[in-house]
């Protein structure tokens, strides 16, 4: 594998993963230039101390996800209080939306909000499409202390992000498929954890006790295997410095747990290594596999099913018994854009305690104010949210800070692992020397 170089200053905007191609970039370069950021009050206004009404775009997936409905209410009760601020969304699909970025940039018209993945902010930043928020921050006593570390996404020194949710690392399993198998509940322990899957597990029926999400496609790795890497009591990279710190006693106890205990058993369905997630997702929901690991964000797919749950881990007896690796969804505002305060109002509002406890509450996720006080419909999701909340810790959470291409390096070997052709201590050597290459490069 040939791992890109990278500069210090895209690694430390954590977020990598997105190339924009030659030609792409081209057109990006020419659109780099500084515009005026004009007066948002006219004279008249300003005299009279009323503010102009202006229009700012939001380009997102996060309202897509938690519906129509609970989108609206958001933004009318954003209206409400802002009146001067309209926002005119559009709520694309997770990939449309990655695909719509690059091309509305490279036409000069990228909307003035656009939510963004941390594997894509050094890219974007690189490429002039977003700016920094920090500055704003500050000058409105915005309270970053409220947030967790993994959500607060720096380019050098500067905040270039405004947090919106929390997402955390959870098993889903389905309860129909553990009765059908005679099993009464999830799982406590790694122990077993393995032997409901083994029960489960029936190829001649096209059944398998787990399915995971390990391609090398962004955002699968980070979503999908890091965070059960972590729960199982290995660290994979220093925020410091970047390095990698997965090449220890624990770092190869956890790759051993996470891949012999399940691949070893024949439980894991096919196309794990190579599925979209969404294809595994309706796997799981149909009853093909028994537990697919997921993250919290995507509560609402599981919404109107009654026959699922989740539990968190399957996390292992002792101190390496661990809460749910951390990220989240969070907003950057364009570079072009002619209304940045507007822009960081209408963000950090989504992020302060009356928006993110609407998103949260309307849109079963978990919120990234540690203040905020979500309603959560009554039922079952609400429990399930209630639970995934517990584990989403706001202290001691591990995040994914400055992991980049280099996370594909460490899945790329681990391919190689389970193919045969390689040790995991291999596994971890062969990553340790080209991700240190890559960042010191």
């Amino acid at each position: 594998m040939s791992p890109r170089k990278f500069s210090r200053r895209s690694l430390l905007a954590a977020g990598f993963g997105v190339t924009v191609s030659v030609a792409a970039a081209s057109v990006l370069a020419a659109c780099g230039e500084d515009e005026a950021e004009p007066e948002t009050m006219t004279e008249t206004a300003m005299d009279s101390g009323e503010r102009e009404t202006v229009t700012i775009e939001y380009l997102n997936w996060a309202f897509s996800e938690v519906g129509e409905g609970p989108a609206a209410e958001i933004l009318d009760a954003f209206h409400a209080a802002m009146p001067h601020i309209h926002v005119e969304p559009q709520n694309l699909g997770f990939s449309q939306a990655q695909d719509k970025m690059i091309t509305l940039h490279a036409a000069g018209a990228l909307p003035d909000a656009i939510q963004i993945g941390f594997w894509q902010i050094g890219d974007f930043w690189d490429q002039g499409m977003i700016r920094e928020v920090e500055s704003m921050a500050n000058a409105a006593n915005f309270d970053w202390s409220d947030y967790a570390e993994p959500l607060k996404n720096r380019i050098g020194n500067e905040i270039v992000v405004v947090p919106m949710s929390t997402i955390t690392g959870l098993t889903h399993y389905n309860e129909g498929t553990f009765e059908a198998a005679g099993v009464d509940g999830p799982p406590d322990n790694w122990d077993e954890h393995i032997e409901i899957g083994k029960q489960i597990t029936n190829p001649d029926a096209g059944q398998y006790g787990i399915s995971h999400a390990w391609s090398l496609e962004n955002p699968q790795v980070y979503s999908h295997l890091y965070p059960q890497i972590w729960q199982a009591g290995g660290e994979v990279e220093n925020d410091d410095d970047l390095t990698f710190e997965a090449n220890t006693s624990e770092g190869l106890a956890a790759l051993s747990y996470v891949l012999d205990m399940e691949l070893k058993e024949g439980m894991v369905a096919p196309g794990s290594l190579n599925g979209t997630e969404q294809t595994l997702i309706e796997n799981f929901g149909s009853g093909l596999s028994g537990m697919f690991y997921d993250n919290s964000a995507h509560f609402n797919g599981y919404l109107e099913r009654e026959d699922l749950s989740f539990f968190v881990g399957p996390p292992l007896e002792g101190p390496a018994r661990r809460s749910g690796f951390t990220f989240g969804w969070r907003n950057s505002i364009a570079d072009r854009t002619e209304y940045p305060q507007e822009t960081f109002d209408f963000l950090a509002w989504i992020a302060g305690v009356e928006g993110n406890s609407l998103l949260a509450g309307l849109g079963n996720q978990v919120p990234a104010n540690k203040n905020a006080t979500p309603t959560y419909s009554e039922g079952k999701m609400s429990g399930l949210v209630s639970e995934a909340v517990k584990w989403a810790t706001f202290e001691g959470a591990q995040g994914s800070e400055g992991l980049g291409d280099e996370r594909l390096i460490l899945v790329g070997h681990i391919h190689d692992a389970i193919n045969g052709t390689t040790s995991y201590q291999e596994v971890l050597d062969r990553t340790e020397t080209e991700w240190n290459e890559s960042v010191s490069g």
